[in-house]
């Protein structure tokens, strides 16, 4: 019983954390156009290489060996705009470790999203040869559905 007192005793920590409405509602459209950018810019590569080539990218480092150039292309996308997500107001007053969260559920989203639009349009060329799919004009008029 003392667990559960300690727990809601005092000031609860919902309370002390940010307004998670805004939050998701801020970054869900500018995390869904980045993942957007991101595949429209390099859909061709993405979907030649194995679905995790763009685990690292979306991190900006490599367990073993380095980023090749795409990679680094990639990253330098992606870092100015969780950065600058991070430095609204929303955030302002989250600590470290609510800070390295925000941050990893923002990489785990992107990876998520960018592999799913991976494996959408790969599994869209082996029903139709890529020959007779105009991708490029997929890829124009792409756009996110709605947001969770």
């Amino acid at each position: 019983m003392w667990l559960l007192d300690k727990l809601f005793k005092g000031k609860s920590q919902i309370e002390s954390f940010p307004n998670v409405e805004s939050i998701s509602t801020m970054l869900g459209p500018e995390l869904d156009k980045l993942a957007i950018r991101i595949f429209r810019s390099y859909w061709r590569l993405l979907l030649e290489q194995p679905n995790t080539y763009i685990v690292p990218a979306v991190w900006g480092i490599k367990k073993d060996g380095e980023l090749d150039s795409t990679q680094r292309e990639i990253y330098s996308i992606i870092r100015p705009v969780i950065d600058r997500t991070l430095n609204a107001p929303e955030f302002q007053g989250l600590n470290r470790n609510q800070t390295f969260a925000f941050r990893y559920l923002i990489h785990a989203y992107l990876i998520a999203k960018i592999g799913y639009m991976i494996e959408y349009f790969k599994n869209r060329c082996v029903k139709v040869p890529i020959e007779s799919n105009p991708l490029d004009t997929i890829m124009q008029s792409l756009e996110p559905v709605g947001h969770a």
